[in-house]
């Protein structure tokens, strides 16, 4: 037979469960939006610098064509 305690300790476990649940499904989507962000600023560092690199290139051939 269960006492009052029981009841109450029962309650207690299933409402930490919860907890726990909410805070991991919160945890996860924080972990998800902060790779996406770091992939996309690594992705945008790459194509800022490929872009200079390439125009600074076609630049010096083009000087080099014009003499």
């Amino acid at each position: 037979m269960k006492t009052q305690a029981d009841k109450k300790s029962v309650k207690d476990i299933q409402e930490l469960k919860q907890r726990f649940t909410k805070f991991s499904i919160g945890l996860f989507a924080i972990l998800t939006l902060s790779i996406t962000l770091l992939a996309s600023a690594y992705t945008y560092i790459l194509q800022k610098s490929y872009t200079d690199i390439a125009l600074e290139t076609e630049l010096k051939r083009d000087m080099i064509s014009a003499y």
